[in-house]
């Protein structure tokens, strides 16, 4: 389990992880509830296989009992907002977005931070209430799958991820590809980055003749219709709150966990 916080501007910041195998569920479940923050987490996804029943794991042992699901057993023991994850599964779509979050760095700062104190190189089971080791060694560790030279062949170079040590990265996965894309920069900066590049590449007279269309074009990109499918919603709807003056603009919320 991955606990992430997201801050008014969009930026992900990773930091409490538990990460344990060989357990029972009561037992993971007991030790889940003193993970920090537990119950302020805004939406807590989960793998949606742990949802149907499951005859196979929970088999009836005693008069009266019947099958459960795991996420029944987890309820049963205090975990009781676990969701089913329903959206884009997909190991290369999560590289991407992953990637999309830290690029450019030469120009601005990551928009997901992943908070480690504590790496050494390998799995560090138990809870870590404010670190998230085993989530940023197993991201060092994906990788592409790689095809032999008779299947090159016929076929295109694999974009498949291997499905190894891969269970902070998928609670990671669950995260990126339920939320917003990474944050824009606010409108008034892109104006004036645009501006400069045309006032050092061309000429000051081009620059402010070129401002009015290039607000226009930013205000366009930042509305709700362009941002629905490819930007950040939130930014978008907040351009909407109406400010005391009867204008809009930005509303800033507080820090929210997922």
């Amino acid at each position: 389990m991955l606990r992430c916080y997201a801050d008014y501007e969009g930026t992900l910041y990773f930091c409490g992880e538990y990460y344990q195998p060989g357990m029972e569920i009561w037992e993971h479940a007991a030790n889940l509830r003193e993970m920090p923050d537990l119950r302020k987490l805004q939406t807590c996804y989960a793998d949606p296989s742990i949802f149907p029943l499951n005859a196979q794991a929970n088999v009836p042992t005693r008069p009266g009992e019947r099958a459960k699901s795991i996420n029944e057993i987890y309820s049963e023991n205090g975990i009781d907002f676990l969701f089913p994850f329903h959206g884009d599964h997909s190991d290369v779509s999560f590289t991407a977005r992953l990637l999309a979050h830290w690029a450019n760095l030469d120009e601005r700062k990551p928009t997901v931070r992943i908070v480690c104190r504590n790496y050494c190189g390998r799995p560090l089971y138990g809870m870590h209430g404010w670190d998230c080791p085993n989530l940023l060694w197993e991201l060092s560790r994906t990788r592409r799958e790689l095809l032999t030279a008779q299947q090159l062949l016929n076929r295109n170079t694999s974009e498949a991820i291997v499905q190894k040590d891969d269970h902070s990265r998928d609670a990671c996965k669950y995260v990126l590809l339920s939320h917003p894309e990474p944050t824009r920069k606010p409108h008034d900066t892109r104006v004036s980055e645009r501006i400069s590049k045309l006032w050092k590449e061309r000429s000051p007279t081009e620059a402010m003749l070129s401002l009015s269309k290039i607000q226009e074009e930013e205000r366009e990109e930042d509305s709700p219709v362009s941002s629905y499918y490819g930007g950040n919603i939130r930014h978008a709807l907040a351009e909407l709150q109406p400010r005391p003056g009867g204008s809009t603009g930005r509303q800033y919320a507080h820090p929210r966990g997922f």
